[in-house]
């Protein structure tokens, strides 16, 4: 099969510095593809800057002759800068869509050796190192397995599907099927990764994972890490070009042989623990032995910074070989072990049944190791660094690990920021509520560091109008794997509430359909969530117990706002509350729902289906590059922010604006930063300034829908005299100078005409503070109503008044005042 004739010659130039002649190039079937055949091939569309043209490279399993897949390497893949700034290249390799990992295998390879146990094997680093190292075995007539693997993690993919307990789909993770069709027992095999091997720990983590996965299955296995001081060599085929087959085989001569981990044995009393990849043994007294578990190493005593909460960091491998490292609260130990083993069963450690196992597990658990560490309780910024429940974001002299009883957490990462920008970030451009939801997100760590306040905002609207795909974009910026990505509902007890939230610390809430709350617990829930700190209890020694506390910001979503659905148990939402939680309509009014642009979409309904896959595919990366890029350098946000936030509130504040609009015009402040940020770091897709943009439409939105930039309570209370006045105007003031026999039942007060045409309610003054100001603190009214010129005074805030009964005194209210 030869279709490398189209090849230009500076491809071959190309090749030939990665050690390929013609011959090999013609033998591999190696052909050039123009932009459109390419992006035909990986499933992609040759449009909107997006160039895939280049070269082709079939996979053929050794002794057939059709290509089971081929793989595109793109002459211009796109750029992406990096966290660090670094702009780099990426997709510069792609394959079709939905298509499974293989093995890459050199055209001269035979069938036997797959199976040939005395045939020695090396695994490199894509296509064109496994062609380079074809012709240096053949040259030294050296007979030699080459297999190239398309990425280093990539002898590992989806390898078929389950149903999990909700009967639902899931992907099966393992070793890809074609390491099955290749003998390994007694087999010698050479890792031969890139130079960054030595440096990278994802490659190196890589190599690892792959080397215990050999030995698994009976190889010897070696490796070899490439010199990277030489100028322009990353893999073998740029060495072996560069400095010749005789300085890579003396390199080859020094491979070293990855050494099984030696036993480790701890006494515990009459007791002997051996721990090694077998598994951990107890040996008796008698020299009898039990097996208690798989593979269980306790890495380190754990302790928090005032020397509290102490812990085991154990670390094994599951059943497909995956490591997994979790930091256990000592306090566990305290009961029955139930807890700690169905964490360590979740994760995969196989644990021996019966009483014994179990009890001799828990006394090796109590072991002593020999490093320590430090744990938070919670997520979020400690030490300098932020903890997620899998990474430590930042510097930090010594690693730090979330301990916590359990990982039901969503803060787990699918795809690239690349994928979330690309799938997502981009379709956010153009609709102000998809790109301040986002936003919020960017903003929940910037609390901290920035001295930003609690709170959350409400979308409110009918059903169909958007709302949950809001949250769903939103909360794919931390995390997702959820039934619902992200989203978590808002249907919880409160003490369920409060633990919810110290999870999300110094992150994003997401709670869908409030109307799943009880209107008594929604006032209490979103007072709670925005002030941070949970209720304090007792234990039932009578000691206060620990109170949970958060710093974090919430998007909430329901068909009415906080406001009514609290009105429907006859309480009034007070002040603070608007300030907490920021009231906005979903509907954009474009008729689209939330959405003002839908971009290529042929509507509404399939532009928010998008989202929402997306959403559940790709989630958790764009935070992590978030605070990649900004851990090393809070001093000069903090100044940026400072400049930024005067700038911006001097354009959105009205003119002697009330403290709470003040507050919320900060609140928004810091949301279009963040998302400006993200936009700097090369996360979003967006155009400089459109978070900024979204952030002041949607804040006049806000205060448009207030009716006034002044004070809520002192607005609310105003409305609440009127309102009295309207009711009961005629039925409940007696008129001064009116006929002596005239009855009036509950009389509120009397009414006089004034001279202005107008009338003059003089109301009793108890009456004023029981009824007029219910839920208002009287003095208070009395004086914004006196700032309003509505009182009719002789002394203070009262008027004194001759009525049947003699001089008394009133709270006199002008309705000619009150109208104008």
């Amino acid at each position: 099969m030869n279709q490398s004739t189209n090849l230009t010659h500076t491809d071959f130039e190309k090749l030939a510095a990665s050690y390929l002649t013609p011959e090999i190039v013609a033998a591999a079937s190696i052909r050039r593809v123009d932009s459109v055949e390419g992006a035909e091939i990986v499933g992609r569309q040759a449009r909107n800057g997006h160039n895939y043209a280049g070269l082709v490279f079939p996979y053929i399993w050794p002794g057939e002759t059709r290509p089971r897949e081929v793989r595109l390497r793109r002459d211009q893949p796109d750029l992406e800068q990096q966290p660090d700034g670094v702009v780099k290249e990426k997709a510069k390799y792609l394959s079709p869509p939905g298509r499974a990992n293989l093995l890459y295998f050199p055209p001269d390879t035979s069938p036997e050796s797959l199976t040939d146990a005395d045939v020695s094997i090396t695994i490199t680093e894509g296509e064109k190192k496994a062609l380079a190292l074809s012709r240096f075995y053949s040259e030294r007539s050296e007979r030699r397995l080459v297999i190239g693997l398309s990425g280093v993690w990539n002898w590992r993919g989806t390898v078929g599907k389950t149903t999990d307990e909700q009967g639902k789909r899931r992907d099966v993770k393992g070793v890809i099927p074609d390491f099955d069709r290749i003998t390994w027992e007694g087999r010698r095999v050479l890792i031969l990764f890139d130079a960054n091997a030595a440096t990278k720990d994802q490659v190196r983590n890589a190599r690892s994972a792959l080397i215990k996965e050999l030995g698994r299955r009976g190889a010897r296995v070696s490796f070899v890490d490439l010199p990277a001081d030489i100028p322009n060599v990353n893999g073998v085929d740029d060495l072996l070009a560069i400095k010749g087959a005789d300085f890579v085989a003396d390199l080859l001569a020094q491979a070293k042989e990855a050494k099984k981990p030696a036993q480790k044995r701890q006494q515990v009393g009459a007791i002997a623990f051996t721990a090694s990849e077998s598994g951990v043994w107890a040996t008796d007294e008698d020299g009898s032995q039990t097996w208690v578990c798989s593979q269980l190493e306790i890495e380190a005593d754990t302790r928090d910074e005032h020397n509290e909460n102490w812990g085991r960091l154990v670390g094994f491998p599951d059943r497909d070989g995956v490591m997994h490292q979790w930091a256990m609260p000592m306090a566990l130990l305290s009961g029955d072990g139930r807890e700690y083993r169905e964490r360590l069963l979740e994760l995969g450690l196989v644990i021996s049944p019966g009483r014994k196992a179990r009890t001799l597990l828990e006394t090796y658990l109590n072991t002593k190791p020999e490093g320590k560490a430090w744990c938070v309780t919670k997520q979020g910024w400690h030490r300098g660094a932020f903890v997620l429940p899998d990474e430590t974001i930042g510097d930090n002299s010594e690693p730090i690990y979330l301990q916590t009883v359990s990982a039901n957490h969503l803060f787990r990462q699918s795809g690239a920021v690349e994928d979330w920008r690309e799938q997502i970030g981009r379709y956010c451009a153009g609709n102000s509520r998809l790109i301040l939801a986002a936003s919020i997100g960017f903003a929940a760590p910037l609390l901290e560091p920035l001295q930003g306040e609690n709170g959350g905002w409400h979308f409110t609207g009918p059903s169909s109008t958007g709302k949950t795909t809001g949250l769903l974009v939103a909360g794919s910026v931390h995390g997702g794997g959820g039934d619902k990505g992200f989203i978590r509902r808002w249907r919880a007890t409160i003490n369920g509430l409060e633990t919810v939230a110290e999870a999300h610390h110094d992150s994003l809430l997401c709670l869908d359909e409030i109307a799943e709350c009880r209107p008594d617990d929604v006032n209490e829930a979103a007072y709670m969530l925005a002030n941070g700190q949970g209720k304090t209890r007792q234990s039932r020694g009578g000691a206060l117990r620990k109170t949970l506390e958060w710093r974090l910001t919430f998007l909430s979503s329901g068909e009415i706002s906080i406001a009514d659905h609290v009105a429907q148990t006859g309480k009034r939402v007070k002040a603070g509350q608007e300030v907490r939680v920021i009231n906005l309509p979903a509907d954009a009014e474009k008729g689209f729902g939330l959405f003002e642009e839908i971009h290529d979409f042929e509507n509404a309904d399939e532009f928010a289906r998008h989202l929402q896959r997306a959403a559940r595919d790709y989630y958790g990366a764009p935070i992590r590059a978030f605070l990649r890029r900004m851990a090393g350098s809070l001093d000069k946000l903090r100044k940026d922010y400072r400049t930024f936030e005067a700038a911006l509130l001097a354009e959105m504040l009205p003119a002697g604006a009330a403290s709470e609009v003040s507050r919320v015009a900060h609140r928004f402040a810091l949301a279009a930063f963040a998302g400006e940020l993200a936009t700097d770091y090369g996360i979003t897709g967006w155009e400089p300034d459109e978070a900024t943009a979204a952030a002041k439409a949607l804040f006049q939105c806000w205060l448009d829908g207030r009716g006034t930039s002044g004070a809520a309570d002192e607005e609310a209370a105003l409305r609440q005299v009127r309102r009295f006045l309207e009711l009961h105007g005629q039925s409940r003031f007696q008129q001064i100078g009116g006929l002596d026999s005239e009855k009036v039942i509950n009389r509120a007060g009397y009414v006089e005409r004034a001279d202005d045409d107008g009338l003059i309610y003089y109301i009793l003054p108890e009456t004023f503070r029981s009824e007029v100001c219910a839920g208002f603190n009287a003095a208070s009214v009395a004086k914004w109503l006196n700032a309003r010129g509505w009182l009719v005074v002789t002394q203070g805030y009262q008027a004194i008044k001759r009525t049947p009964e003699g001089l008394r005194r009133f709270y006199g209210i002008s309705s000619a005042a009150m109208d104008s």
